[in-house]
């Protein structure tokens, strides 16, 4: 059974993605750093190619990272990802929608994996490898979603 969370429109509806009995988030979020993928719940919407990370609590409805994707129209979840942003303090109580359109400039702070580098063999003496993520800034006139 799917979870859904309606709107006043069609494109708007969200669909809440499994994350499995071990919160792997597979196959589709199994990138994720482990805080993103255990911490949070996670709202696909197929129309816009976002998948939306809010805090597990069902009432709690603020955007906290926002993933754009390209997502099938039909069941199934094989995703490619395009990106992970952070959505600033600020940005957290708008509506979804605003972030991918009017606000998007604003979504600067792009997610990043970490690699194999000295800065991470150091952070993983106090850290779980799994548990770090950074961000980068996006470049100027680069925004959430743009190529």
């Amino acid at each position: 059974e799917i979870e859904r969370q309606a709107s006043t429109s069609a494109q708007l509806h969200l669909e809440l993605l499994d994350t499995g009995s071990d919160g792997a988030c597979q196959p589709w979020g199994d990138q994720l750093p482990a805080r993103l993928r255990l911490m949070h719940s996670h709202w696909l919407n197929r129309d816009h190619g976002v998948i939306l990370l809010r805090p597990r609590p069902f009432f709690e409805r603020n955007v906290q990272f926002l993933i754009r994707t390209s997502v099938p129209k039909g069941p199934g979840v094989s995703t490619s990802f395009y990106g992970c942003w952070k959505v600033p303090l600020h940005l957290q109580p708008l509506q979804w929608m605003q972030l991918i359109t009017s606000r998007r400039s604003e979504l600067t702070d792009q997610l990043i994996l970490p690699t194999d580098s000295f800065i991470c063999s150091v952070l993983s003496k106090m850290e779980a490898l799994p548990f770090i993520h950074a961000y980068i800034r996006a470049e100027e006139g680069k925004e959430c979603g743009s190529e």
